[in-house]
């Protein structure tokens, strides 16, 4: 494992290699195998966040639809979704503006189709699929922002 040391402990900007013990080396693996056996159902959480933020945004409880990309941002990219995280800190960003400026119900359904078509043809990273879905998203918001 690599790591860089802080810049004001004596100007070091090296990258050191740290040696784990035996013992830490056993643990790490054990904390491995649990991060990936729960990355295996994480799609179940995502299925769920994104039926909350239908039903948060379907009550126009934006605070609420906020708070769950924020924890889909937090969590997907740890479990193997780095796709989620990037599309669920870009919702998060756009309905932070809508706090002020209103409800726009056709873009929050763009992302909403974009999160499901996501998970249900399981586009986890950035590939040819996940480029597509990335400027499928920008397409309509270029189609919803223009005059």
């Amino acid at each position: 494992m690599r790591f860089r040391q802080n810049k004001m402990n004596k100007g070091i900007d090296d990258v050191t290699k740290v040696k784990f013990s035996q013992r830490q080396q056993d643990m790490l693996q054990k904390a491995q195998e649990i991060i990936d056996k729960e990355a295996i159902s994480y799609v179940e959480q995502l299925r769920h966040h994104i039926q909350s933020l239908k039903k948060s945004i379907g009550s126009d409880d934006i605070t609420r639809a906020i708070q769950t990309c924020h924890h889909m941002q937090g969590q997907a990219g740890s479990f193997g979704w780095p796709l989620a995280t990037e599309i669920s800190g870009w919702f998060k960003r756009i309905l932070t503006n809508q706090q002020k400026a209103g409800i726009d119900h056709e873009i929050n359904e763009i992302f909403l189709s974009t999160l499901e078509n996501m998970v249900e043809n399981n586009i986890k990273s950035h590939g040819k699929e996940a480029i597509s879905l990335l400027q499928n998203i920008e397409t309509a918001l270029k189609k919803e922002t223009s005059p």
